[in-house]
C-alpha cells in the first residue's frame, strides 16, 4: 500500500506509488521482490517517486539492516491466509518545519526526516488546481487484501517555522532500485544533501554526525543554495554491515531550528586489487579497448542462454556441432579486425543493436554519446537470427589511483567485469556482475565495490551476451 500527497496524474498505483510524482509518497511494501539484502516487507519515504530513506523490517540482523517494528518482524498485519482483517494504527505527520515522523502501531519508524517542502510547481495534472492525497495498493501474486479504516487527514497553514532547509538527498541506501534490495557501496559514502528555502543549515554552528554511536567528522560545502554533508568513513571506505547515521545541525533562521535524524542501510564487502596486479610497461599514448565477438549458427543449449557460463563457453569455442565433431564457426562480421578475431575501439564503449535511444549516454548527452553499432554484429547466421546468439569480450588497461572506486554497467543482457593478469575467470577478481537476462539495466556495483592500495595500471575484462552495453564508468572520474 502507499500514501500520496502532491501532484500527480489519476491512475491506478500500487505500493510504490506513481512513478511520476511532484510530492511525498510512503510506501508500505508487504512483498519482497528480490536482492540482496531483501528489499522488502519495508517502510520507504520517497520525494518525488525517488526513495530518501528506507526500513527494512524483520528479524534484527547487521548484515540485511532489517530490524522488528517493536516485536513485528513484518507490516503484514494479517499473517494467516483467510483470516479477519487486522488492524494497525498509522500515523504520519509533518511538522510546518518540514520534518516528518512516522508511527507504526505505535512504534516510531522515523522521526524528525527533514524531507517536506511546498508543492508549487504543479504541472503533471495541470487540471486539479492544489496538491492532493491519495492511496495505492495491489495484491499481486499474494492476494492481499488492503484496507483503511477510520482515516483522519488534517491540515495546517504554513507558519514562522517554515522555510526551513530540506534533505533532497539522503543516502546511501539498500536498495539497487525502488524494487530490488542491493547492498550500499562502502566507497559511495554517507551523503546528505540540503537544499535552502528561506533558511540555510547554519554552517557556522556545530554540525554533528555519529556513524554507529561514534562521532565522526563529515567534511561540508554550502554552494549556490546547496549544503553537501559527507563523509566517506575511515580511509575512505565505510565499514561492511550496517550502518546508522544520525545527523545533528541546526539553520539560519531566528532562532534556530535544530534537528537531528537518523537512518541505516547495509554496506556491501570491497574487492581488494593485488599489487600483482600491476602493469609497469604500458603504452599509454593508445588509449581504447579490444574486442572479441563470436557468434554462432545456433542457440546456446541446454539451459539459459543468457548465463555467463554460456558466454564464457561461446567465446571459448566450447559449442561443438555434432555433424562436424567441430566447434561451431564464428558467424560474426571479422572484417573490420584489426589482427586476427580482435576489433581495436578507440572511443568508448556505448552499443546498441537499434531501435530509439537507451541507457545513460545518448545523443541527448551532454557531450553527446550517441549509440553506436555492436562490432561484427549482424553476422551471417542462417538458421537464427543475425543478430542474436553471440557473447563479446572487452579488454583494456586502466589507470587507477589509490582509493576507492565503483564500477558501472548498463547491460542487456547480462555481463561479468573482472580484473587480473590473465583474463579468465580463474584468479581474477570479479568486481561486477549480473547473471541471466534483462532489458536495458544498470548494474553499478553497489555490493561490490572495490578498491586499490596502490597507484597502478591494471588488466580489465567485461564479457558477456549482450544486445546493449555501455562500460565503464568509474566513480574517479575516469570514463572509458
Amino acid at each position: 500500500m502507499s500514501f500520496l500527497f502532491g501532484d500527480f496524474t489519476d491512475a491506478a498505483y500500487g505500493e510504490e506509488g506513481p512513478d511520476t510524482i511532484n510530492g511525498l509518497t510512503i510506501s508500505f511494501d508487504v512483498f519482497n521482490n528480490g536482492g540482496t539484502p531483501p528489499e522488502a516487507p519495508a517502510i520507504d519515504v520517497k520525494w518525488n517517486a525517488v526513495v530518501l530513506v528506507h526500513r527494512l523490517v524483520g528479524t534484527a540482523s547487521t548484515t540485511t539492516g532489517a530490524s522488528p517494528i517493536g516485536s513485528a518482524t513484518t507490516i503484514r498485519t494479517q499473517t494467516t491466509a483467510g483470516g479477519a482483517p487486522v488492524y494497525v494504527p498509522v500515523k504520519i505527520h509533518v511538522d510546518t518545519d518540514g520534518t516528518l515522523d512516522l508511527v507504526f502501531n505505535s512504534v516510531v519508524v522515523f522521526t524528525n526526516l527533514p524531507v517536506f517542502h511546498p508543492i508549487t510547481n504543479l504541472t503533471i495534472n495541470p487540471a486539479v488546481p492544489n496538491a492532493r492525497f491519495g492511496f495505492g495498493a495491489r495484491t499481486g501474486g499474494s492476494t492481499d487484501n488492503h484496507w483503511i479504516d477510520n482515516l483522519t487527514i488534517t491540515t495546517v497553514p504554513p507558519d514562522a517555522n517554515s522555510g526551513q532547509p530540506y534533505a533532497r538527498t539522503i543516502s546511501p541506501v539498500s536498495l539497487l532500485n525502488a524494487t530490488t534490495g542491493g547492498f550500499a557501496s562502502a566507497v559511495g559514502g554517507v551523503l546528505i544533501e540540503f537544499q535552502d528555502q528561506t533558511f540555510s543549515v547554519n554552517t557556522n554552528a556545530s554540525i554533528a554526525m555519529l556513524y554507529n554511536g561514534s562521532a565522526v567528522t563529515p567534511s561540508v560545502t554550502q554552494n549556490n543554495g546547496i549544503t553537501d554533508i559527507v563523509y566517506h568513513g575511515p580511509n575512505g571506505l565505510l565499514p561492511v554491515n550496517q550502518g546508522t547515521v544520525v545527523l545533528t545541525y541546526s539553520t539560519t533562521s531566528t532562532p534556530p531550528q535544530t534537528n537531528s535524524f537518523t537512518y541505516s542501510f547495509v554496506v556491501g564487502p570491497v574487492v581488494t586489487l593485488p599489487a600483482s596486479y600491476l602493469l609497469t610497461l604500458v603504452d599509454t599514448s593508445k588509449p581504447g579497448f579490444n574486442v572479441r565477438v563470436h557468434q554462432m549458427d545456433t542457440i546456446r543449449a541446454p539451459g539459459d542462454r543468457n548465463l555467463i557460463v554460456a558466454a564464457e563457453r561461446e567465446l571459448a569455442n566450447g559449442y561443438i556441432d555434432p555433424s562436424t565433431g567441430q566447434p561451431y564457426p564464428n558467424t560474426a562480421d571479422l572484417s573490420a579486425t584489426n589482427e586476427p578475431g580482435i576489433f581495436t575501439i578507440s572511443d568508448v564503449i556505448n552499443w546498441n543493436l537499434g531501435g530509439a535511444a537507451i541507457g545513460n549516454f545518448t545523443v541527448n548527452s551532454t557531450p553527446s554519446r550517441p549509440d553506436l553499432p555492436i562490432p561484427g554484429i549482424p553476422g551471417s547466421t542462417a538458421n537464427v537470427p543475425q543478430t542474436e546468439n553471440f557473447a563479446v569480450e572487452i579488454t583494456t588497461i586502466l589507470q587507477l589511483k589509490a582509493g576507492g572506486h565503483r564500477l558501472g554497467v548498463n547491460s542487456d543482457d547480462g555481463f561479468r567485469a573482472s580484473f587480473g593478469r590473465g583474463f579468465d575467470a580463474a584468479g581474477s577478481s570479479i568486481v561486477g556482475t549480473f547473471n541471466g537476462g534483462r532489458g536495458s539495466a544498470d548494474s553499478v556495483v553497489p555490493k561490490r565495490s572495490w578498491r586499490a592500495y596502490w597507484a597502478l595500471m591494471c588488466p580489465c575484462r567485461v564479457q558477456g551476451r549482450t544486445a546493449r552495453i555501455s562500460t565503464p564508468t568509474l566513480s574517479t572520474g575516469i570514463t572509458t
